[in-house]
């Protein structure tokens, strides 16, 4: 008998493992095999990238993305600067404002939602006024 038919064998550790297996391999192919593959035959389709610049929406979004990385991120630099220079002091406003400072750390959903939610807003857009008024709003 050959080395390779030794692996498969109903008797070998080897094809329970690889039963054991099945369910597991199944899901890897289903859930990332798959999609990796439709997004890169989508990547590799021209008329994906014609349709998604032509859409309004997509290219708002990117301005207000450019936007909040351009102005937000920096002046949350500026101020995390200012802020830290503040509370190198030892005194007792110190303590309190640390404590005041924490306070975002504690919730740190809150402006991650906020800023995705006004980077995907339509209202930031040039639009008709009958088309503001159609629209549902969050």
């Amino acid at each position: 008998m050959t080395a390779a038919a030794d692996v498969l064998s109903p008797r070998s550790r080897n094809l329970q493992g690889l039963l054991f297996s099945l369910p597991l391999i199944v899901l890897f192919l289903a859930f990332v095999v798959y999609p990796l593959y439709f997004e890169v035959t989508q990547a590799l389709d021209r008329y994906t990238y014609e349709v998604l610049f032509n859409d309004p929406i997509y290219v708002q979004t990117i301005v207000n993305t450019l936007v909040y990385v351009g102005i937000a991120v920096n002046l949350k630099l500026f101020l995390a600067l200012l802020l830290s220079g503040v509370l190198d002091d030892d005194s007792r406003s110190t303590r309190f404002l640390s404590a005041i400072f924490l306070l975002p750390w504690a919730i740190p959903v809150l402006p991650g939602i906020l800023s995705v939610r006004w980077m995907m807003s339509s209202c930031w857009r040039n639009q008709p006024e009958s088309a503001r008024r159609s629209r549902s709003r969050w």
